[in-house]
């Protein structure tokens, strides 16, 4: 089995060929391993997987979510002394969703970062590299103050219908809130096929509308609507591609910006990544805001 360890991640495409990456959360002395393989996402009737290899993209987007998203002043080091205790999680962050969550890494530092977490994706993902992943990871993160517990699902974009965000967490019988208000949506390196551009948009969506609907104590009424951040990361292969998921995404009532390179710059020097240029070259982060129907 081929690992790597690293003080400063390596790109991805650098990565490709490793079982298994030994990623640092930055500027904490944790470290998340991340099992990558193509051939446990495949079955005789299902081809290769994109999913179960980590992508620039959701690096990116990790440093992102860290530079935008700066922990609470928790102790890095849990010592279990009172006069450290965590924030209580109903005070925190609140919950994200990860869409194509792939390896999970952006699953695992929306965690870090105090987020309650459902890292979805397909079911034989979900089933191996992701569920797996996040399993290997559980005990670093429960060490973690402030961390929050990811929960696993399948979720296939193109089913006829999707499951309500409250059915999205189950953290062994945990009794939920009654308030299940998403306050980010991720997804990374998910626009790559054009048959799927138009599901996963609206997918988006309706998790959009369900957590607006979830916020506003279940009211029909246009007042007090609060949608979630949708953060979503791309590299660049084909621009044709991702214009014509920019304006499909603008016709189901998306506003679309792209993040500035020196915001997305800004990040990787923040958690002391020192890439060149041409490493992230044609790696993209775009906020999306969604305005309603």
């Amino acid at each position: 089995m081929s690992t790597t360890t690293t003080t400063t991640p390596l790109p991805a495409h650098k990565t490709k060929h490793l079982d298994t990456l030994h990623y640092p959360i930055p500027n904490t002395p944790h470290i998340l391993t991340l099992t990558q393989s193509q051939a446990q996402a495949q079955s005789p009737t299902t081809p290769a997987s994109t999913g179960t290899t980590l992508w620039l993209s959701s690096q990116l987007l990790a440093y992102h979510l860290l530079a935008l998203f700066p922990r609470h002043n928790h102790n890095q080091h849990n010592n279990n002394t009172s006069s450290h205790r965590p924030r209580p999680r109903s005070r925190g962050r609140g919950r994200a969703i990860d869409l194509g969550a792939g390896t999970g890494l952006t699953s695992h530092i929306l965690s870090y970062l105090g987020f309650r977490v459902c890292a979805t994706d397909l079911a034989q993902i979900a089933g191996t590299i992701l569920g797996e992943n996040v399993s290997r990871n559980a005990d670093l993160l429960a060490g973690v103050a402030g961390a929050s517990p990811i929960s696993v699902r399948a979720l296939d974009w193109t089913a006829s219908s999707l499951p309500s965000p409250s059915s999205l967490w189950d953290f062994g019988g945990e009794e939920e809130e009654e308030e299940v208000e998403v306050e980010v949506i991720v997804t990374a390196d998910t626009f790559y096929r054009q048959d799927l551009v138009r599901p996963l948009i609206l997918t988006i969506k309706a998790l959009c509308i369900a957590s607006a609907r979830c916020a506003r104590g279940g009211s029909g009424g246009k007042e007090g609507k609060r949608f979630p951040l949708v953060l979503v990361a791309v590299e660049v292969r084909d621009r044709g591609l991702l214009q014509f998921a920019l304006e499909a995404a603008a016709r189901e009532g998306f506003e679309c910006r792209r993040v500035g390179d020196g915001r997305v710059r800004k990040g990787l020097e923040a958690a002391g990544v020192r890439w060149a240029r041409e490493e992230w070259d044609g790696g993209e982060v775009w906020r999306w805001v969604f305005k309603g129907v």
